[in-house]
Parts: C-alpha cells; sequence; structure tokens
C-alpha cells in the first residue's frame, strides 16, 4: 500500500474518483481529484453528474497542477479499471508523462484522508434504518463502487441504475422508521419519477408498507418479484418473512436466493444476508450450513465483529461440536486472530 512518505516532492500525481457520493440541490455526483502523491495536495477537483468529464476538463486540471508546480511529475497514477483511463492516456502521452494503473486498494492510504474530508462537506451519512456498519467498515463499504454492477442485480452499473435515486430513498426509509408514512411514499413517488416502476422501488414500498399493513407488504414484494424475479433484496426480505413467521426452511430458501443474485461486489448485503441464513441454519440444527454461511460472511466484511464473535461462540469454541467443524476453513482462518 503506497503512502506519502514513499515519494519524492512533485514525484508522482494521483487521479481519482472520490469514491462517495456527494450531493447537492438532491442531486447525487461523483468528483475526480487530482493530487500529490508525496504531500497529498489536492491540485483541484472535477464535478459531474452524468456523463465523465471531457478531455478538455481533464486536460485544464493537468495544466493547472503543472502551472501550481512549475513542472510536470515523473509519472501519474490512475486506479486499475478506473473509467478515465481511455480518456486520460493520450492527454498523458501527449505531454510525455508515464501512466502507471495501479490497484485502488494500493492507494487508499493517500486517498482515504481526502475522501473522508470531502464526504464530511458534501456527503451524506449511508446509515439508513435497515443499515449498520460493522465497525472498522467505511461508508464506501455499504455503497460500493459507482461503476460496480447495481446492487439491485438489474445488470446495470450502479452509477445507472439505483445510485440517482440514493438520496429519495433514504429519504423514504427514516421516514418510513420515523413513522412518516405519507412523507415516505411521496420520497418513493419522487424515486419513482425518477427511474420508473422498478423492482427496487416495488420493493422499496413494500418496505415502507411494512410498518402499517402486511397485505400491501406483501402485495408489492408480488410486484416486485413479478417485475424481476432475480431481485436480491425481496428474496432478502422474504426471508426476513418467513423467520418471523416461524417457517425456517421457507426463510433459509429465502435467503440463499438473495445470496446468489446479489452481486459479488455488493458485499455488505451479501455479509448481512449470509449472517441471517447462518443463523437460520444454526436454529435448524444444520451446523455445517450455519458455519459456511458464516465463514462466507467474514470473507465479505473481514471487519465484522458480529460475524467474527458468531463462528467463535457457536463453532469454534462450542464444544457440542464435533472436532473437524470446530476448525476454521483455510480461507477464512488468515481473517481471524492469531
Amino acid at each position: 500500500m503506497l503512502q506519502h512518505s514513499q515519494f519524492k516532492p512533485n514525484e508522482a500525481w494521483i487521479l481519482s474518483r472520490i469514491n462517495i457520493p456527494l450531493f447537492f440541490a438532491d442531486k447525487v455526483a461523483d468528483m475526480y481529484v487530482l493530487l500529490d502523491a508525496c504531500s497529498g495536495f489536492v491540485f483541484g477537483q472535477l464535478v459531474y453528474e452524468n456523463q465523465l468529464p471531457s478531455a478538455a476538463e481533464f486536460s485544464a486540471l493537468l495544466k493547472r497542477a503543472r502551472k501550481t508546480k512549475m513542472s510536470w511529475p515523473k509519472k501519474i497514477f490512475i486506479p486499475k479499471d478506473d473509467p478515465s483511463i481511455e480518456i486520460m492516456q493520450p492527454i498523458i502521452n501527449h505531454v510525455h508523462l508515464t501512466l502507471e494503473i495501479i490497484p485502488a486498494p494500493h492507494l487508499e492510504k493517500i486517498l482515504d484522508p481526502v475522501s473522508e474530508g470531502l464526504r464530511k462537506f458534501f456527503g451524506k451519512e449511508p446509515q439508513t434504518p435497515e443499515y449498520d456498519l460493522p465497525s472498522g467498515s467505511k461508508p464506501k463499504d455499504l455503497l460500493g463502487d459507482a461503476y460496480d454492477p447495481c446492487p439491485c442485480a438489474s445488470g446495470k452499473k450502479y452509477r445507472f441504475c439505483c445510485r440517482p435515486i440514493l438520496v429519495e430513498i433514504t429519504e423514504a426509509m427514516c421516514a418510513a422508521q420515523d413513522g412518516l408514512f405519507k412523507e415516505a411514499l411521496e420520497w418513493l413517488e419522487k424515486a419513482k419519477a425518477k427511474v420508473g416502476e422498478t423492482a427496487e422501488i416495488l420493493c422499496r414500498y413494500a418496505i415502507v408498507y411494512s410498518f402499517h399493513s402486511q397485505i400491501e407488504f406483501e402485495k408489492y414484494l408480488g410486484l416486485a418479484l413479478d417485475k424481476d424475479p432475480m431481485h436480491p433484496r425481496s428474496h432478502y426480505l422474504l426471508g426476513i418473512h418467513y423467520k418471523g413467521a416461524g417457517d425456517l426452511k421457507k426463510s433459509a430458501a429465502k435467503y440463499e436466493l438473495a445470496a446468489k443474485y446479489y452481486p459479488a461486489t455488493a458485499k455488505f448485503q451479501l455479509n448481512e444476508t449470509l449472517n441471517n441464513l447462518a443463523n437460520v441454519y444454526f436454529q435448524l440444527g444444520e451446523y455445517q450450513n450455519a458455519k459456511g454461511a458464516w465463514e462466507k460472511a467474514l470473507v465479505f466484511m473481514p471487519h465484522d465483529e458480529l460475524t467474527r464473535d458468531n463462528l467463535v461462540t457457536y463453532i469454534y469454541s462450542n464444544s457440542e461440536m464435533a472436532p473437524e467443524l470446530r476448525k476454521p476453513s483455510p480461507f477464512v482462518a488468515r481473517l481471524l486472530p492469531n
């Protein structure tokens, strides 16, 4: 992982998207920042809503940085798979610099303080009544990358699917939790006006109605699954529903479907689903399946203390379990304290 101390002044610059949603007048925007790898000094930023910044805008940002430093750096880092690479490559070639593409996690120690400062200034906390981030996790662990597959499993990128309605969905869920039923529905109407009556929108209606009417809750979940039979959040909610009704077998089956349909990049949602699935399997006495689900949950969110505690308490340190079952699986042993 790269650190400021590894670089000399003006040796390298970093161009990166700040992977948090920024909120301007109820709109969600993205931002690129250009900074010096040695000092962390931010030369400037580009804010955009829909289309990526143009080549002219990126070029102008680089020229402003050069004017500040009075010279070009030796190289510019851009995170791997960033959508700006195709635009930036000819610009960087033109000024005879070296473009170095690097895995995004290697830049976290340099970029995280910048992201945190911008999040506090422009952002909105991602926690809603549905979500409680595991300790040690960061907001981006919940929200994911804007260019990841959307957690609703539509097949679209998150940025072009459910992310534009993040404000409306968050406000609707908070209003529903606070007992403001009419306000919650108004926020969902705003979301629907933006993206149409998607499976995710219908599922959110189900959540709002769950505070008032079981009939309407089931109706909207049915509509969501009619719209998209592979909508993971709907199956997840049915998992909760069947567990509450005492039908653990159906609950497990629905959690399994949710885990199957969530994209692999939806790490928070998969962790949450697999934790619930493990609890159901444990109640059913299916301890091997419970262990497997908890271990997979920990892989998706290694900082989740609840998952780790469940594994230690109910599996690894449980004298009633068979000796082989109490051994951590090799793929998860590295995530546990020595």
